[in-house]
C-alpha cells in the first residue's frame, strides 16, 4: 500500500490550508489510534482561579467566577481544582458566594471547601486553578480531546473515509461544545458512527496543528 511520510503530509496540509481545501492522507502510521464519538453525559463546569487562603476553620481556596458563569455557581456544588506548581489535585465544595465582587467585570468570588483541609496547611498563598460543576449536559457527543485540534480559529478533527486502496483520513472541521474530564463535546460536525483519529496521528501527521489542550 503506497504509505505517504508524516513530511509530505504536513506539506499536503500547508499547501490546503493556503487553497482552503483538506487533504487526505491514503493511510495512517504506525501507532495512529482511532474510535467512534461516543453518546454519554457531559459535566458543565465553570472555570475559576484564584488563591489558597487561610480561615478559621482551616485553609480554603479563594476564586474568581467569570461574570458568565456567577449566577449558576452556588453553594454546596461540587469542584475541583489544581493547587500550586507541582498541581496537586484537591476535591471540595462550594462553601459561599459573593456575586458582583467587581463592578467592573461582574466577576464573582467563590470559597470552596477542600475535603481534606490538611493537605493544604502548607500551601496558603499558592495559585489555585478550579472547575465548579454547575450542570450535566446529557446524550452529549463525546471525544477525547487529544482528538480535537485548532488552526487559525477554526476547529478540526480527521475522520476516516472509505476509498479505493483503503480507508483514507480527512481533516473535518467541527463545532465544539463543554470540555470536561479529558473529553470534549462535539456539538456540530460528526456523527455517533464516524470514526476519529484518537492520538498519536495528527501531531505526527500533521505537526503545524496546535492540539485545543496546548502544544
Amino acid at each position: 500500500m503506497n504509505r505517504r511520510s508524516p513530511l509530505l503530509a504536513a506539506a499536503a496540509l500547508a499547501l490546503a490550508a493556503c487553497s482552503g481545501k483538506a487533504p487526505s492522507v491514503p493511510d495512517a502510521p504506525t501507532g495512529f489510534t482511532s474510535a467512534a464519538p461516543v453518546i454519554g453525559e457531559m459535566a458543565l463546569v465553570a472555570p475559576a482561579y484564584g488563591v489558597v487562603t487561610a480561615s478559621s476553620g482551616g485553609p480554603e481556596l479563594e476564586v474568581n467566577v467569570e461574570a458568565s458563569d456567577a449566577r449558576r455557581v452556588r453553594a454546596g456544588l461540587a469542584a475541583t481544582a489544581l493547587v500550586g506548581e507541582d498541581g496537586r489535585e484537591v476535591s471540595g465544595r462550594v462553601s459561599r458566594v459573593l456575586r458582583g465582587a467587581s463592578a467592573e467585570t461582574g466577576q464573582a468570588l467563590a470559597w470552596i471547601t477542600p475535603e481534606r483541609r490538611g493537605d493544604l496547611s502548607a500551601a496558603v498563598g499558592e495559585f489555585v486553578s478550579a472547575s465548579i460543576v454547575i450542570g450535566t449536559r446529557r446524550r452529549a457527543l463525546l471525544l477525547p480531546r487529544s482528538a480535537v485540534f485548532v488552526r487559525d480559529g477554526r476547529t478540526f478533527v480527521v475522520v476516516s473515509s472509505t476509498a479505493a486502496g483503503g480507508p483514507r483520513w480527512q481533516p473535518r472541521e467541527v463545532e465544539t461544545g463543554a470540555e470536561s474530564g479529558g473529553r470534549v463535546e462535539i456539538a456540530r460536525g460528526l456523527s455517533p458512527g464516524d470514526t476519529v483519529a484518537v492520538q498519536g496521528g495528527l501531531g505526527y501527521l500533521y505537526p503545524d496543528f496546535k492540539a485545543a489542550a496546548g502544544d
